[in-house]
């Protein structure tokens, strides 16, 4: 995960244990103050007690009881560093000092989705008696859809009348969130735990100065044209200005990531985001009205392409009034404009077509049970219902940077969103949210997409070209994916 300013972190869990300490003081009594360090350290919820009693509906993984569980350890991998990482292991430390059971987590950071995912794959190619896999792992949906075979349906779990529903309510999830933990056959494989999506950041204070007017609170009112004309008049007014050192920067900053094209993409109409058989299709006159709009933007030098690996600097300095990311760069770009002593204001935006944005694209992570002994899998269940409980999303969601899945979470990080007006206004948009597509195919299909933004974007590259792209890149996709039945 990107780095995050501890002493920010410590205020917003202050705020949280205050919240918590005036919904539960009896009346009339006074609240005490809580320290940092409590407020690091959710308290547990008690978990039941009494004996899963089998009737003859009951899966045989569920037919054990509490007393089994003593002592079971729980192997729990995630990708979550940094902040995001100290905060897991706080919160497994109290689950492991406060679970009725003495079951005990281990919780390993494996180093982002990337290096997870390496190791996932290393471990399910081994035989079953080598392979040291997890109890539970967390990751983004479309990695754990494509573990799903070696995963454990929660159905069962979640239909428990005493582990189940009791303990995790799916109907307080996200919807959108809880479908992207379903499978094309209907088997629930994992739980959302955060989401976030791909979204433009603007300089909004520039973007005043250059004779535009967007506030972020009407987003499907921002159209490609808007975009354009700002992105054209900040590379204008810096070839303008007396730096010869900053020409040709100033506009949209080019990303390639294949969650921003596809963003792109679909602005321009584009709807194919989760094809029946698995096979990515690109050519189509969607995606070509929107590959022509960035090649015209980038022709005009309105677009261009950063020398630096993240674009905060740029965008902090006024080398840049637009660019890509995801919700989770808020606190960076924050951080960025204090370092430069800049006191511009920014709005986070949809990515617009013609007509504005049709749709905002979503993805989520989410926490899955792999398949083990029945006292392995319910260990692992007791801990995945305490960590959705609506306080510890709400602390993973602020360190994490990422929009709670929870309605529950939400009164917890009220301070939060007043700290981030910008993220949070996201909640009011009146965009219908869409999910990014969850077959295991995209991870193939969007790497190509990816090589065709490349392409679009070289000088070399001509208006008349864009159709032979998007036919080469549908030809590679079925190159390397075979359709799936």
């Amino acid at each position: 995960m990107k780095p995050f300013s501890p002493a920010r972190l410590v205020g917003w869990l202050l705020a949280l244990a205050l919240f918590l300490t005036a919904c539960t003081a009896p009346a009339g009594e006074p609240t005490a103050a809580p320290t940092a360090a409590a407020t690091l350290r959710p308290t547990a919820t008690p978990r039941p007690t009494a004996t899963a009693i089998p009737t003859a509906t009951t899966a045989p993984h569920l037919t054990i009881d509490g007393a089994s569980l003593m002592g079971v350890t729980v192997r729990f991998w995630h990708p979550f560093t940094n902040d995001a990482a100290a905060q897991l292991r706080e919160m497994v430390n109290t689950f492991n000092s406060d679970n009725p059971y003495g079951i005990r987590v281990e919780a390993y950071s494996l180093g982002a989705g990337a290096a997870l995912q390496e190791r996932m794959q290393t471990e399910l190619a081994l035989d079953a008696a080598e392979a040291q896999l997890p109890n539970v792992v967390a990751g983004s949906s479309l990695l754990l859809h494509s573990w799903a075979d070696a995963l454990q349906p929660l159905d069962d779990y979640l239909a428990h009348p005493e582990w189940g529903a009791a303990q995790v309510d799916p109907t307080q999830f996200d919807a959108l969130a809880l479908a992207q933990g379903v499978t094309t056959g209907g088997a629930r494989i994992a739980l959302p735990l955060l989401r976030s999506a791909p979204v433009l950041y603007l300089n909004r204070t520039w973007a005043e100065e250059l004779g535009f007017a967007v506030d972020g609170t009407d987003p499907a009112a921002f159209s490609a044209a808007d975009f354009s004309a700002i992105a054209c008049a900040a590379y204008q007014a810096l070839l303008d200005d007396d730096d010869p050192a900053n020409n040709g920067t100033g506009g949209w900053v080019i990303s390639l990531d294949e969650n921003n094209m596809l963003s792109w993409l679909r602005a321009y109409g584009y709807t194919d985001l989760a094809p029946q058989d698995g096979l990515f299709r690109f050519n189509t006159p969607q995606s070509e009205a929107a590959f022509n709009a960035l090649w015209s933007l980038n022709n005009q030098g309105c677009a261009w392409t950063s020398r630096q690996p993240t674009p905060y600097d740029y965008f902090a300095t006024r080398r840049a009034v637009l660019f890509s990311g995801t919700l989770r760069d808020v606190d960076l770009v924050r951080r960025a404009l204090e370092q430069a002593g800049n006191a511009d204001q920014f709005v986070i935006l949809p990515y617009p077509g013609p007509q504005g944005s049709p749709a905002q694209l979503w993805e989520s992570s989410g926490i899955a049970l792999l398949q083990g002994t029945a006292e392995e899998q319910l260990a692992g269940w007791v801990f995945i219902t305490w960590l959705l409980e609506s306080r510890q999303l709400a602390l993973l969601s602020i360190s994490t940077h990422s929009m709670p899945v929870h309605a529950g979470a939400l009164p917890w990080m009220q301070v939060y969103f007043d700290d981030y007006p910008q993220w949070a206004a996201l909640q009011d948009w009146p965009l219908p949210a869409e999910s990014l597509p969850q077959h295991t195919n995209w991870m193939t299909a969007g790497n190509v997409l990816e090589d065709a933004a490349w392409q679009l974007f070289q000088s070399y590259t001509r208006a008349e070209d864009i159709p032979l792209i998007l036919e080469q890149l549908d030809a590679l996709i079925a190159e390397y994916e075979s359709p799936t039945p």
